[in-house]
């Protein structure tokens, strides 16, 4: 689980900078589009649930421990980079998308936001 996650954070961090990256789990479909984000430094983690808080703290200790970002966990939707839950994707499935405006992991649930499949 600690090598998909260190995968999954570098992936997170290089969408900014590849226009295709590799994603880790491969995602069953793909669509690329122009845009980019860039994380800033101290970026803002947002967990829209209680129980999927772990899932932020742990994304938290994983860009500070492997890329040196200092990130902030909150409470809500306002955020660099957003972690929901949605129900009607698979177990273990997650929506993955980068806009201009940040960054949405949209999990089945716990495992998916986290890709640990």
């Amino acid at each position: 689980m600690k090598k998909l996650s260190i995968l999954f954070v570098s992936c997170l961090l290089s969408l900014g900078i590849q226009a295709q990256a590799d994603l880790v789990p491969a995602p069953q479909q793909a669509q690329w589009g122009n845009g980019n984000y860039t994380l800033p430094q101290q970026p803002t983690i947002a967990c829209s649930s209680a129980g999927i808080m772990p899932a932020a703290e742990y994304l938290q200790t994983c860009l500070k421990n492997y890329v040196s970002i200092n990130a902030s966990v909150a409470r809500g939707k306002q955020g660099d980079i957003r972690l929901s839950v949605k129900k009607g994707l698979a177990k273990d499935g997650y929506d993955l998308k980068v806009t201009e405006n940040g960054i949405d992991i949209i999990g089945a649930d716990f495992g998916g936001i986290l890709s640990d499949r």
